[in-house]
């Protein structure tokens, strides 16, 4: 909580650890232990160490602030390691390049001095803690590194100490490599998401080039003497995790699968060949290696404020097993009232297409969910490797009046997941193609055990109704407001699968930002999404946010009445949002209209008094929250009149003002982690 006097904010937060955090590792209890932790039970006392960027060199001066053997002998490690890296990197002009200034040019590593630390309790190899005071100004920057790890590379490194130089590399990289990591990250990141891509991008780089030939041999990557070095060290390593894997099925491993991918992307070779072009070739080349990286840390990412806030899946929405024998897949027999089957309808339609899926290699488990033109099922890909192993697929009926349509859109549909890709809060479409005469089919990213917004608030469908508007110059702001003066529509109520509790402001505030970016980014990629609503935004068990739903997405107008429709919906589904959430039981919609849709039409002042009467959070007082609802409501009413239709960088500024709240009432550490390189 905030408290003012004498004009500052003052936080007073009760919470005993920061739970704000997004991370690309290990498990919410996990984490949950750790941050619990004080910093003294956290760290271990004896090391400290400060990575000091030298002026004018691409390199960090590591300098032991406590004297004794331990941090002395580490300190000699890192010195070695960055040394040897150092020395290769020359090798490498476009590489070095990226790594300069990602890295070393890293202007968030002179804020403040960083530190650098270590941790037998930390859930992962490495990760950049971000102390912030009342006034949100950078206090302390720590790296921690792993206890294990370091314990395993010095165990290791005496073995190999007398090798030649590429072997002592290849052991050193495993704590020369997370450090680089959290030495490239910000330490203030508006979208924790798109940076780590950036960062994991740079790892890939890095690794690609030093440890690995320009040659591939049945298709995988072939290490060179460190990189040979560097995977007997990570089996070494796996195994004293208990985790069995051999140097041979090294890359069934997902960095070492995602790395192989990235072959061509992230090769010196490529990275000249597009450098000598214009910058835009070279940005479209990362762009595309960063869609590949995406699909790994969709699998990584945890957002420990907001995991494990859902109620478990009912027994009868849960996906069926699948074994698999000498004569195929073999799966129950499906049935109403198991697998997401409702009913009568829905098991016939499951029976329609599941034997024409079979054919393709795709297994349907479950049935996720029904929209306007047919129903969604979580399957199992059998057959494609470039696809995840389970997958969503989208089954819509075709109407005589859309059949051209339907059939020219498959095409139109694929470029636009493609194009949309580049956003990491969008599902991606794999395929989409004809099922039969009757049905079009796509296969979609799954949103692991996730529900929609409208759902896990309760509300159950009672939402914004829309469809794409077509602008043209004449086309007045006040004319097109007419189509959404009735902005809650209903649809019959399927399951209600709730959040497991109220939510908090600050849980609010996670959930607003998310919808936010998606909007904006959607909106710089050149595309407007049309439907933008509660039953359109999913969130899985880790706390992950993504837009779904592409049939209603377009190239945007050139004219600011383009992205009206966008942001009108976009106030519906922030009110029902702030509305909602700290209720146990959603707000009737024939109140909502009444209480919330007058205040509305007559002003912010009303609404303003009008949400503060409501206010239900118990994590920030009534007194501490008008600083919040000043944004909020300015974030309503410019999103209603379309100021952000014309003054995009408005909206950019409100969000960052909406993350500046967030921090300022319940944010003072900032933890960003390097993902991990093991399943």
């Amino acid at each position: 909580m905030c408290s003012k006097e004498n004009g500052t904010q003052t936080f007073t937060g009760s919470q005993g650890y920061s739970d704000n955090s997004v991370v690309f590792d290990g498990e919410h209890s996990l984490w949950k232990k750790y941050l619990e932790l004080t910093f003294s039970q956290r760290h271990e006392p004896e090391i400290l160490i400060r990575a000091k960027p030298l002026s004018g060199q691409d390199a960090f001066e590591f300098i032991a602030l406590n004297k004794n053997s331990d941090t002395e002998k580490l300190v000699s490690l890192l010195k070695e390691g960055f040394r040897l890296f150092l020395e290769k990197l020359k090798e490498y002009k476009i590489t070095a390049e990226i790594i300069t200034r990602e890295v070393f040019s890293n202007s968030s590593n002179t804020v403040v001095p960083v530190q650098i630390r270590c941790s037998k309790h930390l859930p992962t190899d490495a990760t950049r803690e971000i102390l912030l005071d009342d006034h949100l100004s950078i206090r302390e920057v720590s790296i921690v590194l792993n206890s294990d790890l370091i314990h395993m590379v010095i165990k290791s490194y005496e073995k190999a100490s007398k090798g030649k130089k590429d072997e002592r590399l290849g052991i050193l990289w495993g704590i020369v490599k997370p450090l680089l990591h959290e030495l490239g990250h910000s330490n203030l990141p508006r979208d924790r998401f798109f940076e780590e891509l950036h960062q994991v991008w740079c790892d890939c780089v890095a690794m690609r080039n030093i440890f690995f030939k320009d040659k591939r041999q049945n298709g995988y990557l072939i290490p060179n003497r460190a990189g040979k070095t560097y995977i007997k060290f990570f089996v070494e390593r796996m195994r004293h995790r208990e985790m069995e894997v051999s140097k041979d099925d090294i890359f069934s491993q997902p960095f070492f699968k995602m790395l192989n991918h990235l072959h061509r992307e992230t090769g010196e070779e490529m990275l000249n060949k597009y450098d000598k072009m214009k910058l835009l070739k070279f940005d479209d080349l990362v762009a595309s290696a960063k869609v590949v990286i995406r699909g790994y840390l969709d699998d990584e990412y945890l957002r420990l404020s907001l995991a494990e806030i859902m109620s478990g899946i009912p027994e009868a929405y849960r996906p069926m097993e699948m074994t698999v024998t000498k004569k195929g897949p073999v799966t129950p027999t499906p049935k109403i009232g198991r697998y997401g089957i409702e009913d009568e309808e829905d098991l016939s339609a499951w029976n329609m297409v599941a034997g024409k899926f079979r054919k393709i290699g795709i297994v349907i488990v479950c049935q996720l969910g029904m929209g306007q033109f047919g129903r969604v099922y979580e399957a199992i890909n059998l057959t494609n490797p470039r696809w995840p192993e389970r997958v969503a697929v989208k089954v819509d009926r075709i109407y005589k009046k859309r059949k051209d349509e339907v059939i020219q859109a498959d095409d139109v549909m694929l470029q636009l997941s493609h194009d949309l890709s580049n956003s990491p809060h969008v599902i991606r479409i794999y395929d989409a193609g004809l099922l039969s005469k009757k049905r079009t089919y796509h296969v979609l990213q799954l949103v692991a055990e996730g529900e929609t917004l409208d759902e896990l608030l309760g509300i159950g469908g009672e939402e914004p109704t829309s469809r794409p508007a077509s602008f043209t110059d004449g086309s007045s702001l006040q004319q097109l407001r007419q189509k959404f003066l009735k902005p809650i529509g209903q649809r019959p109520k399927k399951k209600n699968h709730r959040f497991s509790r109220p939510l908090t402001l600050n849980e609010t505030i996670d959930i607003m930002v998310s919808v936010l970016l998606w909007v904006e980014k959607v909106h710089n990629l050149g595309y407007v999404i049309n439907d933008v609503k509660t039953g359109n935004v999913m969130m899985n068990c880790r706390g992950q946010i993504k837009g779904i739903d592409l049939d209603f997405y377009q190239k945007a107008s050139p004219l600011p009445q383009g992205f009206m429709q966008d942001f009108f919906l976009l106030s519906w589904v922030c009110l029902l949002l702030f509305i909602n959430s700290p209720r146990k039981d959603p707000l009737p919609s024939e109140l909502l209209k009444d209480e919330v849709g007058s205040a509305l039409q007559n002003g912010e002042d009303f609404l303003r008094d009008v949400l503060l009467e409501k206010w239900e959070f118990a994590d920030l007082s009534r007194k501490d929250a008008n600083l919040f609802l000043d944004c909020f409501v300015d974030i309503i009413f410019r999103s209603r009149f379309n100021t952000y239709g014309t003054k995009p960088d408005l909206f950019k500024q409100d969000i960052n003002r909406l993350i500046y709240l967030k921090r300022l009432f319940f944010e003072r550490e900032i933890v960003l982690t390097t993902p991990k390189i093991y399943s």
